[in-house]
């Protein structure tokens, strides 16, 4: 599962051969960007694969990283809005770091007028997060 989740972060088609010898683990899809969400929802519907801290944990950074600057940051708001999401980076003891990547974002949409409507909404999300975590 290990070297599947490298293989997709760094998308090679040189370790395509070696995908055919691992199967993903708990029927999860073995996608950066998707294997958190059989998690995100009010009682996850399976156990969450043996990767998935880790994804949690880099999901946000590599969101941020794969929207160009003056785009509006779109999977980003819906992730840091998530509820679900908050409430797994929490659970899992990455409360310091999410506080962080709350103000990452917020930076980031500040530079652009494109996103000031999100940079509000991350603002009260982390304020909230600040009070309640």
């Amino acid at each position: 599962a290990f070297v599947a989740f490298i293989a997709d972060l760094v998308d090679l088609p040189l370790l395509s051969p070696l995908m055919t010898l691992f199967k993903p683990t708990s029927g999860c899809p073995i996608s950066f960007f998707d294997c958190t969400g059989p998690q995100l929802c009010e009682e996850p519907e399976e156990d969450p694969p043996a990767y998935y801290e880790h994804v949690l944990q880099q999901l946000v950074y590599h969101q941020m990283k794969a929207t160009p600057k003056n785009e509006k940051l779109t999977k980003l708001d819906s992730t840091l809005r998530n509820i679900y999401f908050v409430r797994e980076r929490i659970l899992y003891g990455q409360t310091q770091s999410l506080m962080d990547e709350y103000e990452l974002a917020i930076k980031r949409c500040s530079k652009n007028h494109i996103n000031l409507e999100v940079s509000t909404a991350l603002t009260q999300w982390m304020k909230s997060l600040q009070m309640y975590a």
